[in-house]
């Protein structure tokens, strides 16, 4: 769809693609790009130069989502991803603070791109995705996906294509 914008062809080769397929394009596209990122970062090395090399604006955030992102599966909490910063807790909820946001919605939106991951890439089903990001059982992680995405798990997964990777 990108392309098509870019090259200026016309307005009827547009209409030719349907939202669900833009949708599904851009999903696929998206989840690539979120394991190109964890695996460009496991290439390139620690977090703590990848702060220093980022923008100050950024650089919390953008280094709190690799953090998280690594440690989805340990279910990182407020106090050790605080520790690991070397910042006390309140000053990180300060800093998130000015940033617009806060400690549970940045883990959230990494357990939705890991989760959305997963199903799309694994098939995983709800048990393994919810096993997968330390939830105790399915029904509470199916609630919790529902509360991030707006869409229940199963309602997702029957909009998404067949895996790309089995």
């Amino acid at each position: 769809l990108r392309r098509l914008l870019k090259t200026g062809r016309q307005p009827h080769v547009l209409q030719q693609v349907t939202v669900e397929r833009a949708e599904q394009a851009l999903a696929r596209l998206f989840i690539a790009g979120l394991a190109g990122k964890a695996v460009e970062h496991g290439r390139r090395g620690g977090l703590a130069r990848q702060a220093r090399d980022e923008e100050p604006r950024q650089s919390l955030l953008g280094a709190l989502y690799r953090y998280l992102l690594e440690h989805v599966r340990l279910a990182p909490g407020l106090e050790q991803t605080a520790q690991h910063f070397g910042i006390s807790p309140a000053t990180l909820k300060r800093r998130l603070l000015a940033h617009g946001t806060h400690f549970q919605a940045e883990l959230d939106q990494v357990r939705t791109h890991v989760a959305l991951q997963l199903y799309q890439c694994r098939g995983f089903d709800n048990e393994q995705v919810a096993r997968y990001l330390g939830f105790n059982d399915a029904a509470n992680f199916r609630r919790s996906f529902k509360r991030w995405t707006g869409l229940t798990p199963s309602s997702l997964r029957d909009s998404l294509d067949p895996p790309l990777m089995a």
